[in-house]
């Protein structure tokens, strides 16, 4: 486990242990908790029987998802729990943290104007071997700038290096998910996750960086 990382798999696997059911925990899995192990009562009636993508993000920063046509590919409603956290010498102390429920729809929604189609083409393009990395760059860049791209509130990410990296993935801003969630974020030490205090966690400082049109 990477040092920097400990705090994002310490969120996980304190949501995992506090609010499911045992389960087979599979890394490759499409949910950080499967739909047939939120069952606990310490789990709010509205959220349970639903599956959970758990999140971890440095205050106000956008959530990374991961894939970006498997995330445009949900078929069923899910809840999102996300963690935020405040670097304070060698620790990460969460700030807040909260759940949201999104519908199939909804959550589609975020992608407009993008169809599926735009996707898979900047998808295609970066990962087309036929061109270097550098101009494999050039283009998604080029793709990414467009207006449909630009408007949707879901934001994607070509990640391309020299070696072989070639994956488009995406994140949702943090302003959004507090708005499906309700609320507006209150960041401060001590925060709480559906009546329970959430744990520090020892990590050093990580850098996000975003390339902008």
């Amino acid at each position: 486990m990477v040092e920097v990382q400990q705090h994002g798999f310490a969120f996980q696997d304190w949501v995992k242990r506090s609010f499911a059911a045992p389960f087979e925990d599979r890394y490759t899995g499409h949910w950080d908790v499967p739909a047939l192990a939120n069952i606990l009562a310490q789990v709010p009636e509205a959220y349970r029987h639903l599956p959970i993508s758990i999140k971890v993000k440095k205050q106000g920063a956008p959530l990374e998802l991961g894939d970006a046509l498997r995330q445009f590919d949900v078929s069923e409603d899910f809840v999102m729990v996300a963690g935020f956290w405040f670097q304070v010498g060698g620790q990460k102390r969460f700030v807040d943290a909260a759940a949201a429920k999104f519908t199939v729809s909804e959550w589609r929604a975020l992608f407009s104007p993008l169809i599926r189609e735009d996707i898979a083409f900047l998808d295609r393009t970066i990962k087309d071997r036929a061109i270097g990395y550098q101009e494999a760059r050039k283009r998604a860049h080029a793709i990414n700038c467009e207006s449909r791209f630009t408007e949707a509130k879901i934001a994607m990410h070509p990640k391309i290096d020299s070696k072989v990296q070639r994956r488009l993935q995406c994140s949702i801003p943090a302003e959004l998910f507090w708005k499906q969630v309700g609320r507006e974020p209150d960041y401060r030490a001590g925060c709480s996750l559906w009546g329970l205090e959430v744990p520090t966690v020892t990590s050093s400082p990580r850098r996000f960086q975003r390339e902008d049109c």
